[in-house]
């Protein structure tokens, strides 16, 4: 989903070209959103008593959960969000940029289409867009104990 989101921002930045002050702020948005999706995927190493996780067969630290969504062990306190599974701090942050993100791309199509009235349809896919990645679903319970 992040690749997705990802070239979805691209396409944006793309179609802003002509204008370089939202293509830049875009790019900057767009940078600084893998920063934190990067920061959300690094894991420390452990060095705790393991057991073996059925689902993976491999050996996880103790206070792993196996995630049916990702299909891997993660730690107990990580929650899986739209692009995997994370702490609730890097949730907070990455969702937060996203809504930045898919706010400042609102705006500026709000403004385009004064000028150019088929960015209204751009609006309506945006629209479509920001629905469909922020549609609630209980996705805490996939956890196997």
């Amino acid at each position: 989903m992040h690749i997705r989101l990802s070239l979805y921002c691209c396409t944006y930045c793309v179609l802003f070209s002509s204008d370089i002050y939202t293509t830049l702020c875009l790019s900057m948005l767009l940078i600084l959103l893998q920063w934190f999706y990067g920061l959300s995927k690094i894991e420390k190493v452990h060095l705790e008593p393991f057991q073996f996780c059925v689902s993976c067969k491999k050996m996880t630290p103790q206070h792993y959960l196996h995630c049916l969504e990702c299909k891997r062990c993660v730690p107990v306190e990580h929650v899986h969000t739209i692009v995997g599974c994370m702490s609730e701090f890097s949730k907070k942050r990455y969702t937060t940029l996203l809504y930045i993100l898919y706010t400042y791309i609102m705006v500026i199509l709000l403004l385009w289409s004064v000028v150019i009235p088929y960015y209204m349809l751009l609006i309506v896919i945006h629209s479509f867009a920001i629905y469909s990645t922020f549609k609630e679903k209980n996705i805490n319970t996939k956890f196997v104990f």
